[in-house]
C-alpha cells in the first residue's frame, strides 16, 4: 500500500508538470503581442514501461536466500519499470523532464529537472537503496518501542535460577517458541540542487540533502570468563545478539557563489549538516538475569549477570564547513589553482549512566552512583574538532614537451575536546566496577607490572598530515611519454604512538603509442614510510616472557599499529590497448601491489594485491556484437598474534600463532546482442561467473608447552568458497514505431561453504569447540547460504 501511494503521488507530480508546462510556456511569453502566425504549441514527449514479475527461489536448503535481494527489490506483482517525459516549445529557452525507475519497488528512483537555458536549472532526485540482511533470524527479544527489548520474566527468572547443567534446556525452550523474522535496512536520500546564471561572470547555488536510514541490523555485544586447567584457559562466552535499531537522518544545506572570467575562477562556498539518531538507544533485559548480580572473585566470574543492559548508539552531531576555491592564469602559459576548507564539528549529546547494573557498588569512588547519570564527571562530550584543508597547485605548459607541476596538501585534524577525568568504569558485561588497567605494560626500566588509571588513558588524538610532489612530464614526441613524481608524505600525531613519520616515494610512468591499433601505459611507485620514534605507550603490551628462554625476567617486544609502522611499498600497474577498425578492441591489465611492514613485531606484516584481466569489445556489424571478459585478483595478508594468558603467563611467546591468508577471486564473462527484421527484433543474453576461495594457515613457529595447549595451539582452518552464476536473457519485439514487447529471465545459483556461518544457530551451546562453552549466549542467527533464484518478467514499452 506504502508502495502504491508513493508512486501515486510522484506521478501526479510528473502529470501536474506536464499540464503545467503550457501554462508557463504562455506566461513567459503574456504581456507582449502575439505574434503572427502564432507560436507553436509545447511539445510533450512520454515514454511508459509497464509489466509484470515474479520469482522462484530452489535449492535454498537454510532458508537464508536473502543475499538474492540483499541490494534489489525483487517483488511478485505488476511493475513500473520505467517513465519518462519531456517537455519543451520551440522558441523557448524553458524545459521539463522527468524519469521515474523502478516505482514499484524498493530500489526506485526519480529525477525531475527544470531549467531555462542560461539562467537557471533546478533538479529534484529521490534514491531508494534496499538492504536485506538476512531472513528467518530468531531473537526472543519483544520491542515496546525501537531499541527497547523484553524478555518474558518466567524465562528470565528460570534461566537465573537454573544451574549450569539446566540452562541449555530452558534456552533452547526459549528459541523453540520464538517466531522467526527478517533483518532489513533501507536508504531513501532527497535532494534538491538549483543553479543560477546571474551573467557571464557570477553564478550561485543552493543544494539540500536529506537522507533517510531506517530498519533493523544485527550487533553482538557480550564478554566472557576466563577458566584456568591444567592445559590451558576455557572460555565461558557470555553475549547476546540483538536487531539494532537503525534511524538515522542525516540533513545538507549547501550554499555558494562564483566567479570566474577567462584568467581566473574563484567559487565561496558554505555548507551547514546535521545528524540525528531517532534511535540513540539500545536497552535490553538480561535473558539469562531477572535481577541484578555483581561479578564475584574479584570480578572474574558471574559476568553479564545484569537485569538490565544498554548501550548508547551513534550521537547527534553537527558540521559547518566553509570552502574556498579557485584557479588564475600566470604567464608564460601557467597556472596556480587552490583550495581552502575549514570544518567545524560538534557534538553534545547526553551521556547514559555508567551501567543499570544497581548491584555494582564493590569499589566504586565516594560520590558515584553508578546506575546515576548526574554522578558522570560531565553530562556529555562536548565533542569539539576542527579541520582544516588546503590543497595547492603550480603547473607551467610553457614548453610543449615538458609539464611541470608542483603540489602541496594538508589536512589538519585537530580535537578541542577537553579529556574527561573518568574515574573507572563498569567492566565486562556490567559485573563490576574497575578503577584501573592492571599490568597492562611493565615500567620499560624495571620491567615491572604497572597500573594505569583511566585519567592517563583518556586522551584525544590530533593529527597533521602534509604531501609535497612535483611532477615532471616530459614528451619529446606524440607516441611518447614519460612521467616522474618525487614525492613526501609526513604526518605529526598528537597522543598516538608514532609522533612523526616520512614517507619519501617516487612514482614512474610511460605512455607508448607507436602506432594507431596499439597502445600502452606502465607505472610504478616506490615509497618508504618510518616512524620517527615509535612509543607503544601503556595500553599495549610489551612485556613479553619465555618459560623456556628467559625463566627469571623477560624482554621488551609487542604490537606495532600498521598505519604507523615502518612500512615499504612496490606497487606496479601495466594497461595494454589493442584496437582494430572500430569493430574489435582488447585490452589487458596487470597490477601488483606490495605493503611490507616489520616482521620482528606483532600485527600485520605483509599485504599484497594482485590483478590481472583481459576485456574483448567484437562488433561486425550494427545487427549483432559480443563481448567477454575474465579477471584474476588475490590478496594475501599475514601477521603475528599472541594471546593473552592469566596470572604469570600475561604474554608468552608460546602462545604466539601466526596467520596466512589468501583470497582468490576469478571472474569470467560473455555477452551477446543481435537484432534482425530491420531492427524489430531485439535479443540480449550474458552470462556471469565469479569462484573465490579463502585460504587460511595457521602454525606456532614455538614449543607449545604442556600447560598451554588450549592457548597457543594453531588449528588448520577449512577453506571458505563461494561460487555466483547469473544468465540474463532479454528479448524483445517492436510492433509498431511506438510499441515494444519484451520478455526477461534471470537464472542465478549460488554456493557458500564457510565454516564460520555454516554452523551458525540461534543457541550454539554443543556445536562450540570443546574449550568454548556458550550456553549463556545467544544469537540471531544471521547470514546468508546457497540458492537457485530465478525471475521471470514481461514488459511492455510506450512511446507517445
Amino acid at each position: 500500500m506504502r508502495r502504491t501511494y508513493i508512486l501515486m503521488v510522484v506521478l501526479s507530480l510528473f502529470l501536474a508538470g506536464a499540464l503545467a508546462a503550457p501554462v508557463t510556456f504562455a506566461q513567459s511569453t503574456s504581456g507582449k503581442t502575439p505574434a503572427t502566425p502564432p507560436a507553436p504549441s509545447a511539445t510533450v514527449k512520454m515514454e511508459v514501461t509497464l509489466g509484470g514479475q515474479t520469482r522462484i527461489i530452489t535449492d535454498d536448503p537454510s532458508g537464508k536466500w536473502s543475499k538474492f535481494e540483499q541490494t534489489r527489490d525483487v517483488p511478485k506483482n505488476f511493475t513500473l519499470n520505467g517513465f519518462n517525459f519531456a517537455i519543451e516549445k520551440e522558441g523557448s529557452p524553458w524545459t521539463f523532464t522527468g524519469s521515474a525507475e523502478e516505482a514499484t519497488q524498493l530500489d526506485q528512483r526519480y529525477r525531475f529537472v527544470v531549467e531555462k537555458y542560461g539562467v537557471m536549472r533546478t533538479t529534484l532526485r529521490f534514491d531508494s537503496y534496499p538492504q536485506f540482511i538476512s531472513r528467518t533470524v530468531k531473537s526472543p527479544f519483544t520491542a515496546s518501542v525501537p531499541g527497547i527489548y523484553s524478555v518474558a520474566d518466567s524465562f528470565q527468572s528460570a534461566l537465573q535460577a537454573a544451574a549450569s547443567a539446566g540452562v541449555p534446556a530452558i534456552a533452547s525452550d526459549l528459541l523453540l517458541n520464538t517466531p522467526f523474522a527478517d533483518l532489513r535496512a533501507r536508504r531513501q536520500r532527497f535532494s534538491m540542487d538549483n543553479q543560477f546564471t546571474i551573467n557571464n561572470n557570477w553564478s550561485t547555488f543552493v543544494l539540500f540533502n536529506a537522507e533517510h536510514r531506517g530498519g533493523l541490523k544485527p550487533i553482538g555485544l557480550g564478554t566472557y570468563e576466563r577458566i584456568s586447567t591444567p592445559v590451558g584457559n576455557n572460555f565461558n562466552v557470555l553475549g547476546d545478539e540483538l536487531p539494532e535499531p537503525i534511524n538515522y537522518r542525516t540533513y545538507e544545506v549547501r550554499a555558494g557563489i562564483a566567479f570566474h572570467n577567462q584568467r581566473a575562477f574563484l567559487r565561496v562556498e558554505y555548507a551547514y549538516q546535521w545528524f540525528t539518531n531517532r534511535a540513540g538507544v539500545l536497552r535490553w533485559e538480561n535473558p539469562f538475569s531477572l535481577t541484578d548480580q555483581e561479578g564475584t572473585s574479584g570480578g572474574n566470574l558471574n559476568r553479564w549477570r545484569f537485569g538490565t543492559g544498554q548501550l548508547d548508539l551513534y550521537p547527534d552531531n553537527r558540521v559547518q564547513t566553509i570552502t574556498l576555491n579557485g584557479r588564475v592564469k600566470l604567464p608564460a602559459d601557467s597556472f596556480l589553482s587552490g583550495l581552502l576548507s575549514w570544518s567545524f564539528r560538534r557534538q553534545n549529546d547526553a551521556f547514559l549512566p555508567w551501567t543499570l547494573n544497581t548491584a555494582v557498588v564493590t569499589g566504586v569512588p565516594v560520590g558515584v552512583t553508578p546506575t546515576n547519570a548526574a554522578t558522570l564527571p560531565r553530562a556529555n562530550l562536548d565533542g569539539r574538532v576542527n579541520v582544516f584543508n588546503s590543497d595547492v597547485v603550480l603547473g607551467t605548459r610553457n614548453w610543449k614537451q615538458l609539464l611541470l607541476t608542483s603540489r602541496y596538501r594538508m589536512y589538519r585534524y585537530h580535537s578541542d575536546t577537553a579529556p574527561i577525568a573518568l574515574p573507572g568504569y563498569v567492566a565486562f558485561g556490567d559485573a563490576y566496577w574497575r578503577s584501573n588497567l592492571s599490568c597492562v605494560n611493565p615500567d620499560r626500566t624495571t620491567n615491572l607490572c604497572t597500573n594505569v588509571l583511566f585519567t592517563a588513558a583518556n586522551e584525544p588524538a590530533s593529527y597533521t598530515r602534509q604531501q609535497v610532489s612535483f611532477e615532471v612530464v616530459w614528451k619529446p614526441w606524440n607516441e611518447f611519454q614519460w612521467k616522474i613524481e618525487p614525492n613526501w608524505e609526513g604526518w605529526n600525531r598528537e597522543h598516538r604512538q608514532a609522533d612523526r613519520t616520512n614517507e619519501y616515494g617516487v612514482t614512474n610512468q610511460v605512455i607508448f603509442k607507436p602506432v594507431n591499433w596499439f597502445n600502452a601505459r606502465a607505472s610504478y611507485r616506490y615509497a618508504n614510510r618510518k616512524p620517527e620514534r615509535y612509543d607503544s605507550g601503556p595500553l599495549e603490551f610489551g612485556f613479553i616472557s619465555s618459560a623456556s628462554i628467559l625463566p627469571a625476567g623477560g624482554h621488551l617486544a609487542g604490537l606495532r599499529r600498521f598505519d604507523q609502522n615502518h612500512r615499504i611499498r612496490n606497487n606496479a600497474d601495466l594497461v595494454l590497448n589493442f584496437m582494430g577498425d572500430s569493430k574489435w578492441s582488447l585490452s589487458a591489465t596487470y597490477g601488483y601491489h606490495s605493503d611490507q611492514y616489520d616482521e620482528n613485531f606483532f600485527g600485520l606484516g605483509k599485504f599484497l594485491t594482485g590483478s590481472a584481466g583481459v576485456d574483448l569489445n567484437f562488433t561486425p556489424s550494427d545487427q549483432y556484437g559480443f563481448v567477454a571478459y575474465y579477471n584474476h585478483d588475490r590478496n594475501r595478508y599475514n601477521y603475528r598474534q599472541i594471546a593473552k594468558g592469566g596470572g604469570a603467563n600475561t604474554w608468552v611467546l608460546q602462545n604466539e600463532w601466526d596467520r596466512d591468508t589468501r583470497d582468490k577471486v576469478d571472474s569470467f564473462g560473455v555477452g551477446f546482442n543481435a537484432s534482425a527484421v530491420e531492427q524489430r527484433f531485439q535479443f540480449n543474453l550474458s552470462y556471469d561467473f565469479s569462484l573465490a576461495r579463502q585460504t587460511i594457515t595457521t602454525r606456532n613457529p614455538n614449543t607449545v608447552q604442556a600447560n598451554m595447549v588450549n592457548d597457543a595451539t594453531a588449528f588448520p582452518w577449512p577453506d571458505i568458497k563461494s561460487r555466483f552464476h547469473e544468465f540474463r536473457a532479454d528479448g524483445s519485439y517492436r510492433f509498431r514505431s511506438n510499441v515494444v514487447a519484451g520478455v526477461r529471465y534471470l537464472f542465478e545459483p549460488y554456493r557458500l561453504d564457510d565454516f564460520a556461518t555454516d554452523v551458525m544457530r540461534p543457541y550454539m551451546f554443543g556445536f562450540e569447540a570443546p574449550e568454548n562453552d556458550t550456553r549463556r549466549a545467544l544469537f540471531l542467527d544471521s547470514r546468508y547460504g546457497s540458492y537457485n533464484g530465478h525471475l521471470f518478467g514481461v514488459y511492455v514499452k510506450y512511446t507517445f
